[in-house]
């Protein structure tokens, strides 16, 4: 089944302008961006190893697109505020 160019076109586009537009507005991409292992470990401040082991145990979700393990951004403060929300203790 072959889609005609137009249709994919306009599929396409369907797509994109709300990202466009909310880049527009905010003058910041959308909160959705994807991290390498590398800029995950420096913006969570976790080594590599450590970042392996908390995806290893399910702490934090990692997106494997063809060879490449990617981190999505708002996963990663999502996960921080869980892990790291300090306990206050009631005396």
């Amino acid at each position: 089944m072959q889609l005609p160019i137009n249709e994919i076109a306009i599929a396409v586009a369907e797509q994109l302008t709300p990202l466009i537009s909310q880049f527009k507005q905010t003058g910041n991409p959308p909160e959705d961006v994807y991290l390498t292992r590398k800029e995950a470990g420096i913006y969570i401040k976790l080594s590599l190893p450590t970042l392996h082991l908390y995806t290893q145990k399910g702490l934090l979700q990692a997106h494997k697109i063809g060879r490449r393990v990617l981190y999505k951004k708002s996963e990663l403060d999502a996960a921080m505020k869980v892990l790291y929300t300090p306990i206050v203790a009631k005396w």
